[in-house]
């Protein structure tokens, strides 16, 4: 039974990472046309960095404006990677539901859909880890790829931890196993074309890796092999 359960897993983390491959060739052309229109056409028109947060989660949950749902997100992440984003709980669940329609749109067999979806996420940065950390163990491997993908760029201490204890307190086996997945790719360096939003560096990965990732990984291998 044991060996049969540790047989799934490995396929689930095996085609998960055949989707990450697979899909590399897919999105170099939806990235080539997003970055075509460059970040600098987001400048133009309103400055939503104006305006107040309640407003802008307004505009990024209910614009059907390609453009200024770009600028809401972009907002968001930039406010909360200055330490100046404070949401209500009511702001955090409309951002939460924002960000699974990205899981969904992030499906499509629309490179370009899959790929704005994918910088929507990268747009608002560390605002959508929640989400990320939750969906870190969806069985549907799309939805899965894209959390483990962005969760890896976006990393830092705060991002580790949770993963650490994701894996010491998960229930089952799948979970279990992929966020070792995850943290296992902490050292990973990944791009994003997204101005503002930079991979930790190597030497920094490398720390944050001995530090926190590689006790962790000893530990719980310990457990399951005692």
């Amino acid at each position: 039974m044991k060996k049969t359960i540790y047989g799934i897993i490995l396929a689930a983390c095996v085609v998960v990472v055949g989707v990450l491959t697979v899909q590399k060739l897919a999105m170099r052309k939806g990235d080539a046309d997003i970055a075509s229109s460059g970040e600098s056409v987001e400048e133009r028109g309103e400055d939503l960095s104006a305006l107040k947060t309640s407003e802008v989660v307004k505009r990024l949950a209910e614009s059907e404006d390609k453009i200024e749902s770009r600028k809401a997100a972009k907002v968001l992440g930039d406010r909360s990677i200055a330490g100046k984003l404070h949401l209500s709980s009511e702001e955090e669940q409309t951002i939460e539901n924002v960000v699974s329609g990205y899981f969904e749109q992030g499906k499509s067999a629309n490179a370009n859909e899959r790929v704005e979806a994918r910088q929507q996420v990268e747009r608002l940065w560390h605002v959508a880890v929640p989400t990320l950390l939750e969906n870190l163990n969806s069985k549907d491997p799309t939805i899965a790829e894209m959390a483990i993908k962005s969760l890896i760029l976006m990393r830092n201490e705060s991002i580790i931890k949770a993963l650490v204890q994701k894996e010491e307190s998960a229930k089952d086996e799948y979970t279990r196993a992929m966020a070792n997945f995850a943290l296992k790719k902490m050292k990973e360096q990944r791009k994003s074309l997204i101005p503002g939003r930079e991979c930790l560096d190597e030497e920094q990965s490398r720390i944050l890796y001995d530090r926190l990732v590689a006790p962790a990984l000893r530990n719980l291998e310990k457990e399951v092999n005692p």
